[in-house]
């Protein structure tokens, strides 16, 4: 099950060092607010005035990758989580950055691996790679990748999409694979790295093509139009060039958080409305949105259609 969440901010001490993350900024533990069997958070995370380190990962995982978000920027990040409804964060230490959680999957939907798995590629090609030994029955992969000013890109093996760019530093995302769990990955140089942390196995519709939603009004929120997806959230490839403001949000959401691209290259989490909608700002038309998936929305099972004996509960879409 995947459910979007009004954005709360989560309490973290920025100390260049890993913290245990647990609460809210106003100290509510995360644990009475979340499903017990959550397994992964999705977060919007917001740059000042300043660069500054990041770094997110599981707790108990040996993983140890930080690296720098651009002042003024924002991004969507993926962390799993532990049985507790904890992880573990990296900031650094000069309180410039603020990390909100917008959404969440259960276990039911996916699995989030304990490390991170390194992918290879070659320099300036798509390169096919294998992920069912490490992702079986997937049908999406969430990923972290590491660059500093290198083109990168994922697509679902099969695509005949050709989209890469530059990105700065550290992003998440999520990408569709093919029946086989194969994706396609992209690099520029070596010194550059893709980790798979976790897959996706039901309660969400990953093309094999995404679907450009792009924006051709500048400096105003525009209404893009999921109504007929059944979508609970979007998972968009945002391209531009560098130090250009983009927003993302839900549809009638007071969220304003209009920013620089981190970098050229993010993915985007987004909550989509009850009635189907998420709107975008764009300060240039060379920022691009691609709806690369959609997690579903889950039923919710009432009073009148269970038996006597049946507690009320939120059930994904697929498992009826």
């Amino acid at each position: 099950m995947f459910k979007k969440y009004d954005p709360i901010q989560l309490r973290i001490t920025p100390s260049d060092s890993w913290v245990t993350v647990s609460h809210t900024s106003g100290y509510i533990p995360l644990s009475s607010l979340l499903p017990a069997d959550t397994i992964a958070l999705f977060l919007h995370i917001v740059a000042a005035g300043s660069n500054e380190y990041i770094g997110l990962r599981k707790p108990g995982s040996s993983d140890n990758r930080t690296q720098m978000m651009p002042s003024n920027s924002h991004q969507w990040a993926i962390v799993g989580v532990d049985a507790g409804i904890t992880f573990e964060a990296f900031l650094g230490n000069n309180i410039s950055q603020s990390v909100y959680l917008v959404g969440y999957m259960t276990a039911e939907s996916g699995v989030i691996l304990d490390n991170g798995a390194s992918q290879s590629g070659t320099n300036w090609a798509w390169v096919e790679k294998d992920l069912s030994a490490i992702c079986p029955g997937a049908i999406a992969v969430i990923f972290e990748v590491l660059a500093d000013g290198m083109f990168w890109g994922v697509r679902p093996h099969g695509s005949t999409q050709d989209r890469y760019q530059a990105g700065y530093y550290h992003s998440w995302g999520v990408i569709g694979c093919d029946v086989n769990q194969h994706i396609d990955y992209y690099k520029s140089t070596a010194t550059q790295y893709l980790y798979i942390i976790g897959y996706i196995t039901k309660g969400a519709v990953f093309p094999v093509n995404a679907e450009d939603i792009s924006l051709s009004t500048t400096e105003a929120y525009i209404s893009i139009d999921l109504s007929g997806k059944n979508a609970e959230l979007a998972f968009v490839d945002v391209l531009g060039m560098a130090n250009q403001k983009y927003a993302l949000r839900e549809a009638g959401s007071g969220e304003d958080i209009y920013r620089n691209l981190d970098g050229q290259h993010n993915w985007g989490v987004i909550g989509v409305s009850d009635a189907g909608f998420i709107e975008g700002k764009i300060q240039a038309t060379d920022v691009d949105f691609w709806l690369v998936g959609i997690a579903e929305r889950p039923v919710i099972i009432s009073p009148a259609n269970k038996s006597a004996n049946m507690p009320n509960k939120l059930v994904s879409e697929r498992a009826i």
